[in-house]
């Protein structure tokens, strides 16, 4: 039950991520940034499906995803549509790894879940909590 709970949050996190992805009527301006904000919304953007998909991916389903956490910083033009892609794309990895934790042979008890069970739930508070 908790476990879809989660999944659901994440869902919903990823879903209002999306919206506000959309709203960017110039893509251009994803990549730019502002006053003191040093990563532009399309790096944040990318630092999270890299993160995700390194945590969730790599460590608990062993996709063999290879994270490059330097290209989600230094990476510039990125289409919309190719960010959202990315997006929905963690919808049914982070789902369906949450929701069958046998299936994906990770323990909720092994030393790695437990130093970074802090970062799961908090897809709302978006890449700040992945770094």
């Amino acid at each position: 039950m908790l476990n879809g709970i989660l999944a659901n949050s994440y869902e919903r996190g990823f879903r209002q991520l999306i919206e506000e992805v959309n709203l960017f009527r110039n893509e251009e301006d994803l990549w730019k940034t502002q006053g003191s904000v040093i990563n532009p919304a399309g790096n944040l953007v990318l630092h999270i499906i890299g993160r995700l998909n390194h945590l969730i991916g790599t460590v608990l389903a062993q996709t063999g995803y290879v994270r490059n956490r330097e290209q989600e910083f230094t990476s510039k033009g990125i289409e919309i549509k190719d960010l959202v892609a990315g997006l929905e794309a963690l919808i049914p990895l982070v789902g369906g790894t949450i929701n069958n934790p046998r299936k994906n042979k990770w323990k909720p008890n092994s030393q790695y879940f437990s130093t970074t069970s802090i970062y799961l739930p908090a897809i709302h508070g978006y890449s700040c909590c992945f770094i």
